[in-house]
């Protein structure tokens, strides 16, 4: 076992850092890709950059935090992704394709829950699998105005505006 100084020490941390602060910036851009598969594998591979013993807890901590929020962010984007295909599947009649792509949805939603993602987008999932579960060939079933109750505060309009698929934002 080597002895290190304290200049050849903070070489290394620095080192640690850059790497680190690197393995993020690349992760953020897959994220926002939609490969939330391959982040949770960058997150692996930064947990184990993040238990060297050289590199400082405090940051440790910070890069941690900022990882899971770049998971949580990627799972809620392939969730939105995978709803949309699902809905154009469910316009087009294929039932079983739309049925694969809720189940991958459904996949990604519990990752994005389990990462932090808030009420908020939990609610506005669900009606949205509501709304395409309605959804045929012929267009959205007259009972989405019966199974999806308005949100607080927002009279009916949310509803069929979310059934028409003019609200993306999950």
């Amino acid at each position: 076992m080597t002895v290190m100084d304290a200049e050849q020490r903070q070489k290394l941390i620095d080192a640690l850092l850059r790497k680190a602060e690197t393995a993020l910036r690349n992760m953020r851009l897959v994220g926002q890709g939609g490969d939330a598969d391959r982040v949770d594998a960058m997150a692996e591979a930064m947990a184990a950059l993040l238990k060297e013993k050289e590199f400082p807890s405090q940051r440790a901590t910070e890069f941690r935090e900022t990882t899971k929020a770049i998971q949580r962010d990627a799972h809620c984007l392939c969730v939105d992704l995978r709803l949309v295909e699902a809905e154009r599947l469910a316009h087009a009649g294929d039932e079983k394709g739309r049925n694969e792509r809720l189940t991958k949805a459904k996949e990604h939603f519990a990752k994005a829950i389990r990462f932090g993602a808030g009420e908020d987008f939990r609610h506005g999932v669900e009606r949205r699998v509501q709304a395409v579960l309605l959804t045929t060939r012929d267009g959205v079933d007259d009972r989405i105005g019966q199974r999806l109750p308005p949100p607080a505060g927002m009279g009916g309009g949310a509803a069929s505006s979310m059934a028409a698929g003019t609200n993306t934002a999950a």
